[in-house]
């Protein structure tokens, strides 16, 4: 009995350390952040309540931002293709099928994959180099 008596205040103790070494060290990081606010400089210096507040109103008063349509599934395989028939003999690398692509900078997985998706519809064929694509003229309608 006495020793769980003494386990149970020992317990107690590391509680209240725990809780006190807590809140100081709470009190030391608001006191930090604190002094990084109040302190003078120039990406601290707008940094206030009143400008975040200013910021937020005129967020909502101000023009409505532009939406970004996220593009359907398997857009990119129609860029692919668009490119490919726009080049010469219908035929290029993915070098020129990137350069062909319009108004987008399309990464060579996102090129590949596309051509894979066109190569399994066949739409598209690799040439025995195994680097550059030929679109089929079945399909180029």
């Amino acid at each position: 009995m006495a020793m769980s008596t003494a386990l149970t205040q020992l317990q107690d103790q590391i509680e209240i350390i725990r809780r006190e070494a807590y809140q100081d060290g709470y009190d030391a990081a608001m006191q930090a952040v604190l002094a990084f606010v109040k302190r003078p400089g120039p990406t601290n210096a707008k940094l206030t309540v009143e400008t975040s507040s200013a910021k937020a109103s005129a967020k909502k008063t101000g023009p409505a931002a532009p939406v970004r349509h996220k593009e359907l599934r398997g857009h990119n395989a129609v860029l692919v293709s668009d490119a490919l028939k726009s080049l010469p003999n219908h035929t290029g690398r993915g070098a020129d099928i990137r350069k062909a692509v319009k108004g987008k900078n399309l990464a060579f997985t996102s090129i590949r994959h596309a051509l894979e998706q066109l190569q399994a519809r066949g739409e598209v064929s690799l040439a025995d180099d195994g680097k550059t694509w030929s679109y089929s003229a079945a399909h180029a309608g």
